[in-house]
């Protein structure tokens, strides 16, 4: 029956269904892709009956509960949805969403020091680099510690 046809066209099976059943056999087309959700970004699973808007999961459906009921503000300069604006972003100023201002209070100048020889010896003390003790066994009680850096000049 497959007679003076071309060796490759009878090796399509596209050209046998049609040789043998008399009609073509055409390749479906793609699938289409499902619904994106808005909010997670993943394929939609599901459609919001009130809004129409498909998403993946619960939170998401949560999310757009809460922006159909307006607790989210809508910044035109954004162009999106950008939160309730209770609270504002970590680390900015307690000033941005209008509460009271931050003070800081500004190093005093130190009045001028008396004449007495006592701050001078404090200043003095403070200044000097803290050493640690040394460490001395129980037997050696007549021993006193020293700090390591006298050790070390000995």
């Amino acid at each position: 029956m497959l007679q003076n046809f071309d060796d490759d066209a009878i090796k399509s099976p596209a050209v046998q269904t049609q040789i043998l059943f008399g009609w073509k056999m055409s390749k479906l087309g793609k699938p289409p892709h499902p619904p994106i959700c808005a909010i997670t970004g993943h394929p939609a699973r599901y459609k919001d009956p009130k809004t129409g808007l498909p998403y993946y999961n619960g939170y998401a459906y949560r999310e757009i509960q809460r922006i159909s009921k307006g607790d989210y503000k809508w910044s035109s300069l954004l162009g999106a949805w950008v939160g309730n604006g209770s609270f504002a972003a970590r680390g900015v100023p307690t000033r941005f969403l209008g509460g009271p201002k931050e003070v800081t209070d500004a190093p005093k100048p130190t009045e001028a020091a008396p004449a007495s020889e006592e701050p001078a010896k404090e200043q003095a003390v403070a200044q000097q680099p803290a050493t640690e003790p040394v460490l001395v066994p129980a037997e050696a009680s007549e021993v006193v510690a020293e700090p390591k850096a006298q050790v070390a000049q000995s």
